[in-house]
């Protein structure tokens, strides 16, 4: 029953006038509050449940897979389990294996694909066993391999990852149309004025650029 009122009260928010942007001021404001509304009781409903599924030993953590089919993959947490690697902004990330539709303990299971990162004057590489992906330091993609075919996203000579702006000026209808002449105002961001490593692996690898532009 709970589901179904907090189910209404999205779809009454759903309201073609509220999604394009085109109400007025006060409809916002009330569909802001009764969106924080229906999450918050969501994430109430939520936990009540998965404290009845987990079954969790006090001090243990377990992840929930909700799908269909066994899950594999990486997820955030706020404490350190066995096996977890601490980010860069004080989190911490755990592999999981999760049974279709079930729940498994956290520290239980290891990645057998680590990623690492390198660098060296000229830039960057990401790695690990599918993928290799190499960046100059103004961050440009310079490469991008699948290593077990040898595929070469990119042509001989190209690079990715470019940022470029164009200006968006419509004649009219500005919430909707983008119009073709502004292809004609092209402009190519400088690259990335700095760079650093921000986690080395093995559940994640990660690098930032910084850009600087309409100063």
């Amino acid at each position: 029953a709970e589901i179904e009122r907090l189910w209404k009260i999205v779809l009454l928010n759903q309201f073609h006038d509220i999604l394009p942007g085109s109400s007025i001021a006060e409809v916002y404001e009330e569909s802001s509050k009764d969106y924080a509304g229906v999450l918050a009781s969501a994430r109430a409903l939520e936990s009540r449940s998965l404290k009845k599924i987990t079954h969790s030993k006090k001090g243990a953590c377990s992840a929930f897979n909700p799908l269909g089919w066994e899950r594999r993959g990486i997820v955030r947490l706020e404490e350190p389990v066995s096996g977890s690697q601490k980010t860069h902004d004080g989190a911490h990330l755990a592999w999981a294996v999760a049974p279709s539709l079930g729940a498994a303990p956290l520290g239980s299971a290891r990645a057998g694909d680590p990623v690492r990162v390198e660098s060296d004057s000229k830039g960057f590489v990401l790695e690990n066993q599918t993928v290799r992906a190499e960046f100059s330091r103004d961050g440009l993609l310079r490469r991008m391999l699948h290593k077990p075919t040898g595929r070469e996203t990119l042509p001989v000579g190209e690079s990715a990852n470019r940022f470029v702006l164009f200006d968006d000026r419509p004649n009219c209808f500005d919430a909707w149309d983008v119009d073709a002449f502004h292809l004609e105002t092209r402009k190519e961001l400088p690259g990335a004025g700095k760079c650093r490593i921000l986690e080395r692996g093995p559940l994640r690898a990660g690098l930032e650029f910084r850009y600087e532009f309409g100063v």
